[in-house]
């Protein structure tokens, strides 16, 4: 078994393979859901999302519609408990890749569903390069 760790997602991330099968494109995964996704990276969806002012919209690349898909499900289904928006904020994912921001206050934050979403495009990473 090969391990390596690496600072992703805010945390230490660790991965382990046989023979070190797929290390590496696991991490590209890892960091690539992360420029996509992370409130605190500038060119990323959501941090050009947060920027916007209310009325507007960007398209969203394939990372922020499956997950902005779900989370959209999620605080549905739990009477918006589950909210991926700080504050009281409003947003809105059009056909599937356009992302509006409704509120001038609306600022996502994809912490609480977007590192369990990482952690599934690794594993596919792994298992593609032959890691059981």
């Amino acid at each position: 078994m090969v391990r390596r760790a690496r600072l992703l997602l805010g945390t230490l991330v660790e991965i382990g393979s046989e023979g070190g099968l797929g290390l590496e494109a696991a991490f590209a995964e890892l960091a690539a859901v992360q420029a996509a996704l992370s409130r605190f990276e500038p060119g990323s969806d959501i941090a050009r999302f947060n920027a916007l002012l209310a009325g507007q919209w960007l398209a969203v690349g394939a990372h922020a519609q499956a997950v902005l898909a779900v989370a959209a499900l999620l605080h549905a289904q739990s009477e918006g408990a589950f909210d991926v928006a700080l504050g009281s904020g409003r947003w809105r994912l059009v056909d599937d890749n356009r992302l509006v921001k409704i509120d001038a206050n609306t600022v996502l934050d994809l912490g609480g569903i977007a590192k369990g979403y990482a952690v599934d495009q690794a594993v596919a990473a792994l298992q593609a390069a032959g890691s059981p």
